[in-house]
């Protein structure tokens, strides 16, 4: 496979392999002043380039359920669709596949959603890949990459609060090693994404979340075995679900940005454990929220024109005793992400 160049606007964002469905990874001018990392590193504050690696941050990674990490489609074939139904085919397939986007899939009937099968990646080829009114589920599989695509417009004017309409932009179930990366979701039936049913070893880089009700719920389960890690992201002009976190094991969140949000911003619900740190939270109702038994930490987090809750309760856990990561100053989230987030424009 070639190597490709990812651009967006006129910023280099890096070298990379297609196939593999890579993430984001910040480089930093030696010469600025030293900032502190998750395991107490010195890092450089100031980004001036980044780039694209070979494997997610996080959850996503690691070994665990019989794989190594999370590669999608890589094994297979790479094949580019344009509609519908070529998109449904190759997704739906038992045999890995690298699927590249292009345009807008505009889904028949309203509301469509398409299954994933393992072993794939479905990756927009530009920043205008777009599935426009439908989305997809993922369901009891494993090794999913999603990257690069605008997903959602199903949203019903009659029910503003998804009572009826169930199509999420992403519902992902009982399933592990996924990675959603540089998308956008945006104006969904019901929630933006949905991530239930003891799904683990997950990744959410680089997207945006935006203007909905329901952004982003984790759970749906009694059990205590989802670790996700969410990271680099832009929630936007949402109410509620920013994310709500329902009996995770362990779920990591940190350089977000958190902006114009009504309802409330990151709620730990049930028994989960939630670690929110150097994030921007900017003019956001109850940024931090605790219900029941759930224990929350937060560190290096800049509350600006915000109100109500902050909560935080026990130890919840280390990331760093899972995985190894570098934060970024939470002055520097706002611009960072508003730049670097959501889909990106690619260029061979």
């Amino acid at each position: 496979m070639s190597q490709q160049r990812w651009v967006k606007g006129a910023a280099v964002l890096g070298v990379g392999t297609l196939a593999l469905g890579v993430g984001l990874v910040l480089t930093a001018d030696p010469d600025d002043t030293a900032e502190q990392t998750s395991s107490g590193q010195e890092i450089t504050p100031e980004v001036t380039a980044a780039e694209w690696t070979d494997e997610p941050i996080g959850f996503a990674a690691l070994p665990g359920e019989g794989l190594d990490g999370t590669t999608g489609g890589a094994a297979g074939e790479t094949v580019t669709v344009t509609t519908q139904e070529e998109l449904a085919e190759y997704a739906e397939a038992e045999e890995p596949y690298t699927i590249l986007v292009e345009g807008t899939i505009e889904m028949d009937p309203f509301g469509e959603t398409i299954d994933v099968t393992s072993d794939k990646s479905i990756i927009g080829v530009d920043e205008d890949a777009e599935i426009f009114e439908g989305g997809f589920r993922i369901l009891e599989q494993s090794n999913v990459i999603i990257r690069n695509l605008t997903i959602g417009n199903t949203y019903d004017p009659d029910d503003p609060d998804g009572k009826e309409n169930d199509d999420d932009a992403i519902q992902i179930d009982e399933s592990h090693h996924v990675w959603l990366d540089h998308n956008r979701f945006t104006r969904a039936g019901d929630g933006l994404v949905d991530l239930r049913l003891d799904s683990d070893f997950v990744t959410f880089s680089w997207n945006v979340f935006e203007e909905h009700n329901k952004s982003f719920g984790i759970g749906w389960t009694d059990n205590l075995i989802t670790k996700v890690t969410i990271h680099h992201n832009w929630i936007r002009e949402t109410n509620q679900r920013n994310p709500s976190t329902d009996n995770t094991e362990a779920a990591h969140l940190f350089n977000n940005y958190f902006q114009d949000i009504t309802g409330y911003g990151v709620l730990a619900r049930g028994e989960g454990k939630v670690v929110v740190e150097n994030s921007f939270f900017d003019s956001v109702n109850d940024p931090l929220t605790i219900n029941n038994d759930a224990e929350l930490v937060e560190r290096g987090n800049i509350f600006e024109d915000t109100t109500g809750d902050t909560e935080t309760s026990g130890e919840a856990f280390d990331p760093t005793d899972h995985y190894e990561y570098e934060l970024d100053p939470a002055e520097e989230v706002p611009e960072l992400v508003t730049e670097g987030a959501g889909p990106t424009e690619w260029q061979q």
